[in-house]
């Protein structure tokens, strides 16, 4: 009887480690997940819905894939991902609700090495009572070891919502009243530009043949960075007139510039999706040629003046 209460009680324990720790572990090893705070919502609610990814301990630098949903049951919204730990996008999520789809590709450089990192987080309001699923497709995690080796046993965990009918709408919210998510939470109108940021000029042999360029990025907490513009203003003729500069015009890094030759000052500006906006600047010097062109008219002219001064000194000594 003692043998087997002692058994009893080693399998009472295993069991509570199995549940507690174990168990927990495996549920969140290398997976893409898209989650709410519950599952019943009513039509026309707004709901936060938040993609991240569970590593399983090991470290990445890259996602990509795409997230499915029915364009005729629901509208996605409001797509941010300030808090992302993708820090360089290659392509930014956005919604598509003619398709129902969101595609995103981006990557960390250096690395992520957290188990639990998010995505993106984006805003689904139902149109229709049911069973509503939001699905994960072609999602490929690619791991931080320098062979571009991919998250192997990846599982995509899709989001299914019951969603009933309509609650009783009592007054229409103002422009620019925060967004109420249907769990209580609140989201803010983005006011917050993009933080500030230092665009460099430089030119390398395997950019345009060695052409001057501005590369930029930056980074946006909230609503995250959608667009930038670039605008170029001669130096000494700007000052003059701004007949000369270039218009804004929409750019991705790295940026051929304009003015090869001649000096400039190289204005970028970063947009976030509330349309906040931060202009950095950064100078482009003048081409080799244009410059040894001043320095002979500074040489000349120097010369000039020196014989001009010598002359009048010789006129006045004699």
């Amino acid at each position: 009887m003692t043998l087997i209460k002692k058994y009893t009680t080693i399998s009472f324990f295993c069991s509570l480690f199995l549940v507690f720790f174990v168990v927990p572990n495996s549920l969140q090893a290398e997976s893409v997940s898209l989650s709410s705070t519950k599952t019943s919502y009513a039509v026309g609610d707004s709901i936060l819905v938040t993609a991240s990814v569970q590593t399983g301990g090991q470290q990445i630098n890259t996602a990509e894939g795409q997230v499915n949903f029915p364009p005729n049951l629901m509208s996605v919204s409001d797509v941010r991902y300030g808090n992302s730990i993708i820090s360089l996008w290659v392509l930014k999520p956005s919604a598509n609700n003619s398709l129902g789809e969101i595609n995103f590709t981006g990557g960390v450089p250096g690395g992520f090495s957290g188990n639990t990192g998010n995505l993106f987080t984006f805003i689904v309001k139902p149109k229709k009572e049911g069973v509503l699923t939001i699905n994960l497709k072609d999602v490929h995690i690619l791991l931080n070891d320098g062979s571009g080796g991919e998250l192997l046993g990846l599982k995509m965990i899709p989001l299914t919502l019951n969603i009933t009918a309509a609650k009783t709408v009592t007054e229409v919210p103002a422009k620019d009243t925060p967004v109420e998510i249907a769990e209580g939470s609140i989201i803010s109108p983005d006011k917050v530009p993009p933080e500030n940021f230092a665009p460099m000029v430089s030119h390398h042999d395997s950019i345009a043949n060695d052409s001057y360029f501005v590369a930029f990025s930056a980074v946006d907490k909230d609503s995250g960075v959608s667009k930038y513009e670039v605008r170029e203003v001669p130096k000494i003729i700007g000052l003059l007139t701004d007949r000369f500069s270039t218009p804004w015009v929409e750019a991705k890094s790295p940026y051929v510039l304009s003015f090869q030759s001649w000096g400039s000052l190289v204005e970028v500006r970063a947009i976030d999706g509330a349309n906040n906006s931060t202009i950095s600047s950064a100078n482009k010097p003048f081409g080799t040629t244009i410059t040894i062109i001043f320095v002979i008219i500074l040489i000349l002219f120097s010369v000039m003046l020196t014989c001009k001064f010598t002359k009048n000194s010789y006129t006045h000594i004699k």
